[in-house]
């Protein structure tokens, strides 16, 4: 990801031209590029921009926690969450998957509390991070259509009453 992010700043482009394309979407590279244009290329620049992302995570997270339980479990879910050896691991590196997380916790967020468009943009921004997050919204919206047809049989199978039969031995 570096070489490719690497190309965005010195090109301009979107598409790398001195290394292999890695076929993911810019978002993330072109973060990192211009974190480098404004404080410098240096790994301390890359690590701190990526700890950026990995705080922006966890408040997400934290949000969303709050949203859907209350204020003791959302810090329970962020330590949990911050002190897992992968996520511990990966916060300060380079890779996609971090952002990616961060924008469909926040997208989760506005998602529960009814708010679509916000939580619209904060899904396409995962998926300008990688390309797998479009998953994500994608088992949401399906999830929405199984909800309104099981409501939807619901009220079809309420409204119609069941007919009693005259006879009281049948």
């Amino acid at each position: 990801y570096i070489p490719a992010a690497r190309d965005i700043l010195l090109s301009g482009s979107l598409i790398p031209t001195s290394t292999i394309s890695n076929a993911h979407p810019p978002l993330l590279l072109a973060y990192l590029a211009g974190a480098w244009k404004l404080f410098g290329y240096s790994p301390l620049v890359t690590r701190c921009a990526m700890l950026l992302v990995s705080a922006f995570c966890l408040l997400g997270v934290f949000r969303l926690a709050r949203r859907v339980a209350n204020v003791q479990v959302a810090i329970g879910s962020v330590i949990a969450l911050a002190l897992y050896p992968v996520y511990f691991a990966q916060s300060s590196m380079a890779h996609l998957d971090l952002g990616a997380a961060a924008f469909l916790m926040w997208g989760l967020d506005f998602y529960v509390a009814d708010r679509r468009a916000p939580a619209s943009a904060f899904f396409a921004a995962a998926a300008l991070t990688k390309e797998t997050a479009i998953l994500f919204p994608a088992a949401l919206f399906a999830w929405e259509l199984v909800v309104r047809l099981v409501n939807r049989q619901s009220r079809i199978n309420n409204a119609v009453p069941i007919p009693k039969s005259p006879d009281p031995q049948v």
